[in-house]
């Protein structure tokens, strides 16, 4: 009688060797996939002095510049929410790096719609410091 559990109980272990063995030939799976994204997550208020050509041709050359549409200036809004992109604008319109004092709700609410954003319901900017 003691043979057969012996026996039972060595089949039992190589069984189990057996299947350890499988599970550590299988691969882990693949690292989810990174989200898309234009590698611009953060504002630079700075950068957006290439958007005051655009702004010319929005507002009637009413800045120096050669107008446009977009190429240049819409991609650094690119990776931003609705809401944060308007706040970067505001800051790079009161910072005046345009160079030219401009009526800061009617261009950025044209330079967001240019660019395929909106001006979040309710969104002012914030008056200078």
């Amino acid at each position: 009688m003691a043979a057969p559990s012996k026996s039972k109980l060595a089949v039992l272990v190589l069984a189990l060797a057996a299947l350890s063995m499988a599970a550590a030939q299988v691969p882990p799976p693949p690292p989810p996939p990174a989200p898309a994204s234009s590698g611009n997550d953060t504002c630079d208020p700075l950068k957006l002095r290439v958007c005051g050509g655009l702004l010319s041709g929005l507002l009637g050359g009413l800045l120096p510049g050669a107008g446009g549409d977009g190429g240049q200036c819409c991609p650094l809004l690119g990776g931003l929410v609705d809401l944060d992109a308007a706040a970067c604008v505001c800051a790079a319109l009161r910072a005046n790096v345009l160079g030219v004092n401009l009526n800061v709700p009617l261009a950025l609410d044209r330079l967001l719609n240019t660019c395929g954003r909106d001006v979040p319901a309710g969104f002012t900017c914030p008056p200078p410091a």
